[in-house]
């Protein structure tokens, strides 16, 4: 798969506290996953001065699933 990086899964985008209260993050997932076929997400936290400022979140397939 092009741009699937092990371990982790496609980038989906980088999205704020605003993003996640009006959804965005929900609706491009579910439109990333329609695109690659992949069913599960991973996520990490973007800190700036040891804050957190911003979610990356991933489509993966189950076997880069971190619990």
């Amino acid at each position: 798969m092009k741009n699937y990086i092990k371990g982790r899964g496609i980038l989906v985008g980088t999205f704020t506290e605003l993003d996640l209260k009006n959804g965005r993050d929900k609706e491009a997932v579910e439109k990333k996953k329609k695109e690659t076929g992949l069913s599960y997400t991973n996520t990490e936290f973007v800190r700036k001065n040891g804050n957190i400022v911003s979610i990356r979140i991933y489509v993966c397939t189950v076997d880069d699933i971190r619990i």
